[in-house]
């Protein structure tokens, strides 16, 4: 296999890759070099496709040495189910990180950015490939095990394991959509305090975000994630847990990312945003902190009672870890974003769903908890900023939060409860601020008719 015939091939991907991240820097650098900046974009296209093409001369000839065909399809296979393995098994994966990478290069051609300068065109392109090659890299480390390219030291003699069917395919094709869709909107929020060129190109992705999440959480509810059993062991099969990482992730692009983009566009430069800030901070922690609680009590492998309560206090501090580290860029030049402090604050959460789990299992549980933070998050600005006529909606949403604090235990009974509750608060949450929102259009058509 590749990496026994080419040890350097994978050290070296993974290097090109890790420039990615630096393109803010590196990209600009090579411009005035026309070879060096072509060969710098293009690097991981060609790498990607050399893995793609080697694995599907492998399974395609039947070669014996190759672990799939060893695996799944022996040595007399036919030709469609030659091909099922190539898109379902390992080739469909590489073959969703070539999508990224060249879905990141043709970012600035999109629809939605044609009206668009050409700084915002290559300034997306520098966001798509900084976010895509984090996202290939954890893709790496999550679903490819040391022998996806190196031979297994003993074969064996007929297929032992069942060909994936071709929906397998399928959702690895809308779990990407949701990787891609995510990039666009953190790239996109990431420059509207400067220009609105990007605005269609967020709500567009916001959009399409939505209707592949849909689709996507059906397929997570389909897997082991909704047992018990998953959490004490949650990374013990890998591709049910990558897809509740992008999901989550998506999830929380989506309905806590960028309602709250939108929530601070309108309200600009409010002069009480710090106190939004500060008073989100302290929410966020409680909520976090309360529901992680409940949810290491309930998973009994990290034990019980003050045990519990110490593991929940450890993850939460791993997550505001993460986002005060980050909301010092503001600081150092990365203010672009509307309220940039919160705007870090929120990729903190994101960072914590998307690598949290590299670091420790455990990281699992605090998703529950994020979900029912955000949902409140959401509707903060609200309460502190917006000037609204009627108290009757301040103590409707004051209830539903009292509610939903004291209802905690109850969701919390197991961790697919917890879960459930905790993105059925968010979906609730949006839907209330979509009202308001159609509210406030209202108010102010009347006011200008006025």
């Amino acid at each position: 296999m590749l990496a026994d015939a080419a040890p350097w091939y994978l050290p070296l991907l993974v290097l090109v890759l890790l420039s990615w991240l630096g393109a803010g820097v590196l990209e600009p650098r090579f411009r005035p070099t026309p070879w060096l900046h072509r060969l710098y974009l293009g690097a991981p296209v060609l790498m990607l496709a050399g893995l793609i093409a080697d694995r599907a001369l492998n399974v395609l000839t039947l070669e014996a040495s190759h672990n799939e065909v060893a695996l799944y399809l022996g040595s007399s296979a036919p030709m469609m189910e030659r091909f099922q393995v190539l898109f379902t098994g390992y080739g469909g994966l590489e073959g969703a990180m070539l999508a990224l990478a060249l879905f990141a290069l043709g970012a600035p051609s999109l629809p939605s950015l044609r009206s668009s300068s050409e700084e915002t065109m290559r300034l997306v392109r520098i966001g798509m490939m900084t976010h895509n090659a984090a996202w290939m890299l954890l893709g790496m480390l999550l679903l490819f095990p040391v022998e996806a390219h190196s031979t297994l030291a003993n074969l064996p003699a007929a297929p032992t394991v069942h060909v994936s069917a071709w929906t397998e395919w399928g959702w690895i094709a809308v779990f990407t959509l949701l990787v891609m869709m995510g990039g666009e909107v953190l790239v996109g929020t990431s420059r509207m305090a400067a220009n609105q060129d990007t605005k269609l190109l967020v709500s567009r992705a916001l959009v399409k975000t939505w209707l592949a999440g849909l689709l996507a959480w059906l397929a997570v509810f389909q897997t082991d994630v909704f047992t018990q059993a998953w959490w004490s062991r949650p990374m013990h099969v890998s591709r049910p847990h990558a897809a509740l990482l992008v999901v989550s992730y998506a999830t929380l692009v989506a309905l806590f990312h960028g309602p709250l983009v939108d929530v601070e566009h309108r309200f600009s430069q409010h002069p009480r945003q710090t106190r939004t800030l500060g008073v989100g901070l302290l929410l966020a922690a409680a909520v976090v902190l309360w529901v992680t609680w409940l949810m290491v009590d309930r998973v009994h492998v990290y034990g019980d009672g003050a045990v519990a309560a110490s593991t929940a206090w450890r993850l939460v501090s791993l997550v505001f870890l993460a986002c005060g580290l980050l909301m010092m860029l503001p600081s150092v030049g990365y203010d672009a974003a509307q309220r940039p402090e919160a705007w870090w604050f929120r990729m903190g959460w994101l960072s914590t769903v998307a690598a949290g789990p590299l670091l420790s299992a455990s990281t699992w549980l605090l998703v529950p908890g994020l979900f029912t933070a955000a949902a409140f998050l959401v509707l903060l600005p609200v309460f502190l900023e917006e000037d609204m006529r009627s108290s009757t909606l301040h103590q409707a949403l004051g209830l539903v939060f009292i509610a939903s604090v004291v209802g905690a235990p109850f969701l919390t009974q197991t961790p697919r409860n917890a879960l459930l509750g905790g993105l059925l608060l968010l979906v609730l949450s949006n839907i209330v601020l979509r009202f308001l929102s159609r509210r406030w259009a209202q108010e102010g058509l009347t006011e200008t008719a006025v």
